[in-house]
């Protein structure tokens, strides 16, 4: 793979006998079709062949895809009074971009003339839409092709793997008559994300050749279905027999991190020492297989998380080189063992300290208690954000210095910072510490104006009130506050800070769909619909506009218990929906906590999960889920 994507960087230079094996790789490989990188090769490969004129506006119509400028892009197309393949195909590749398959099939079915490319393009695209009738739209292009190259037959397999239609999948593999290394690779790809660690595995053993891509493929295959001694096994035995190890490094830091995650730190370590380190004089073929900064920081990172800050740091002191990420690392492992001391002598050693780097410095200062260093340092900052000026009032916050935090807040708003939820939830806190009911009044009127209240932010107004004797007025705030989200909320006068979960309780988030979240949604989950496309057939079939995805509403619901939970675990979720979801509209979720259940050392809890949009119920069901403990992290409490 390396030796191809160096070449992407030249393509200026690349010769024409070059382009179709580096076309199928990207075909055949995560970069599909529509990425930017096969444009650009599909683009060089057609332009040996094209006049100057048609080259200037074919690049054109390139350009304005690329920058996601799809309609410009069209009347481009549609001006021109003559146009080759590569135009077709550029704006056929546009719509496969944003799975508008139904108006790339169009200009498909338009097309003057077709090339090879055109129905690879064609095929890739319904193949990258989840779904059996997309899939079999491919096959019968596929079928109908006039002559199929390696790039179509691998191109099915891949989508056929994909969509877990692994049977049809193995069939054409087993009907091509010519296989390459892309062609076993897919197939062995498609084993994995199904879950058949043994098939992957005895078709790798299979393949006539292998190289260090196909060998790395599987590891980080095997270590997403979590077979993680599998992969070490395999990595050590096989790694040894490739004659250029140098693209191995990247498997054995997958596999150092994956044990990392998992706490396993002895089996990280045995991997980290099996790799060649800057004195080691050992070379295969014309690369060098030896740890690179990653295998460093990755190993680190082990340390850190197992919290043996001595081990870490031995590492951090034997590295040649270091990036922006091992600086952070050591800083960070200091910080959670409040050793500020050696955080902020590390800090200050720093060649080039980023933005997390003084985040990390003030928050660990905050977190100590020292507010005066934690000032001085947020004062030198060179370049502050929302972060920056959220840790230093959550410091001031935590350490009871409340007339600090306002002035901070203050200066906050001076210089046009946006406040977000939790500045403003710090604020609120600082505000019951003072019990200043006229400042706390005008916060929650900031709250209402930019950040819809959560319900933590209630719960401190609500007790401000009360604390000043002001039940009257708290009475008509708390309405207020319903009535603006048409909510339900009926646990808002207890206690004003209840750190454990209790039935009756509830969780929000407030949320606005936009085209990004459904185009990103739609290539994770290959729901490729038109009605989230495409704003005339969603208004043929009677919505008012393009959808956002119904699970991607629904995912709000794990999302909000997991942020209070670390480590729960989803059991159940039903679904209901009531009304369509429209992007840019701003929707309300919320779980109500309806039983708790002891079971074993964690609790299963039951909740009832809906979703508002301007006050209507447009999503409604019930999930459960295994809870570590009922003690909720401190954001959007009630």
């Amino acid at each position: 793979m390396a030796k191809y994507l160096g070449a992407v960087t030249r393509l200026r230079n690349i010769s024409q006998s070059h382009l179709i094996p580096l076309l199928e790789l990207m075909v055949n490989s995560d970069f599909i079709a529509p990425c930017y990188s096969f444009r650009r090769i599909a683009s060089k490969a057609s332009s040996f062949s094209q006049a100057p004129e048609a080259y200037k506006f074919n690049k054109k119509i390139s350009h304005l895809i690329r920058n996601g400028r799809l309609s410009e892009a069209r009347d481009v197309f549609d001006s021109l009074k003559q146009r080759n393949t590569v135009t077709w195909n550029s704006m056929i590749s546009g719509y496969v971009q944003r799975r508008e398959m139904a108006k790339a099939r169009k200009l498909f079915d338009e097309m003057p003339e077709r090339d090879t490319v055109s129905w690879n393009l064609m095929i890739s695209g319904y193949l990258s839409c989840r779904g059996t009738g997309y899939a079999q739209q491919a096959r019968n292009l596929f079928d109908q092709m006039p002559e199929r190259d390696c790039v179509s037959w691998n191109t099915m397999i891949s989508g056929y793997s994909k969509n877990r239609r692994m049977e049809e999948a193995l069939k054409l593999f087993n009907d091509m008559p010519e296989r390459n290394v892309v062609s076993w690779n897919a197939i062995i790809s498609g084993f994995l994300l199904n879950g058949d660690v043994g098939l992957a595995i005895e078709y790798f053993k299979k393949m006539p050749e292998h190289d260090s891509t196909s060998l790395s493929a599987l590891i980080s295959g095997l270590i997403k279905n979590g077979s993680f001694d599998v992969a070490a096994r395999i990595l050590i035995e096989y790694g040894d027999r490739e004659n250029d190890k140098k693209d191995l490094v990247h498997a054995y830091n997958t596999l150092i991190a994956g044990y990392g995650q998992r706490g396993r730190v002895e089996e990280a370590r045995h991997l980290f020492d099996q790799i060649p380190d800057h004195r080691d004089q050992i070379k295969q073929g014309d690369g060098r297989f030896k740890r690179n900064v990653v295998s460093w920081n990755s190993m680190m990172m082990c340390y850190v998380k197992a919290e043996d800050i001595v081990a870490a740091r031995e590492l951090f002191d034997q590295m040649i080189e270091r990036d922006t990420f091992s600086w952070n690392t050591m800083i960070s492992g200091y910080v959670h063992m409040s050793d500020m001391k050696e955080a902020s002598n590390l800090f200050l050693r720093m060649p080039n300290p980023d933005t997390l780097s003084w985040n990390l410095i003030i928050s660990g200062f905050s977190q100590v208690g020292d507010l005066k260093l934690a000032a001085e340092f947020f004062e030198r900052m060179p370049q502050k954000n929302l972060i920056s000026w959220n840790s230093i009032i959550a410091g001031y916050e935590k350490n009871e210095d409340y007339k600090g935090a306002v002035k901070l807040f203050s200066q906050m708003q001076l210089l046009g910072e946006r406040p977000d939820r939790h500045t403003l939830s710090s604020v609120l806190s600082v505000c019951t510490g003072l019990v200043d009911l006229y400042l706390g009044k005008q916060i929650h009127q900031l709250i209402t104006k930019s950040v819809l209240p959560d319900t933590k932010q209630e719960s401190f107004t609500v007790g401000l009130l009360v604390g000043r004797n002001k039940a009257s007025v708290c009475t008509k705030m708390f309405i207020w506050s319903l009535l603006s989200r048409k909510g339900h909320s009926q646990r808002c006068f207890s206690s004003a800070t209840p750190r454990v979960l209790k039935p009756g309780d509830f969780l929000r988030q407030t949320r606005i769909f936009t085209d990004e979240d459904v185009l990103q949604y739609s290539k994770v989950s290959h729901d490729c619909n038109p009605l989230h496309f495409d704003s005339d057939s969603a208004r043929n079939v009677g919505f008012e506009g393009r959808l956002v995805h119904g699970m991607l509403v629904a995912s709000l619901f794990p999302q909000i218990i997991s942020s209070h939970f670390p480590g729960a675990v989803y059991v159940s979720q039903s679904l209901s929906f009531k009304l369509p979801v429209y992007i840019g509209d701003q929707i309300i979720s919320e779980v109500e906590a309806a039983s708790l259940r002891a079971n074993r050392n964690r609790y299963l809890a039951k909740f009832k999960t809906r979703c508002y949009k301007n006050g209507e119920l447009v999503l409604d069901g019930e999930a459960m889920a295994l809870l570590p403990t009922l003690e909720m992290e401190a954001e959007l409490f009630v």
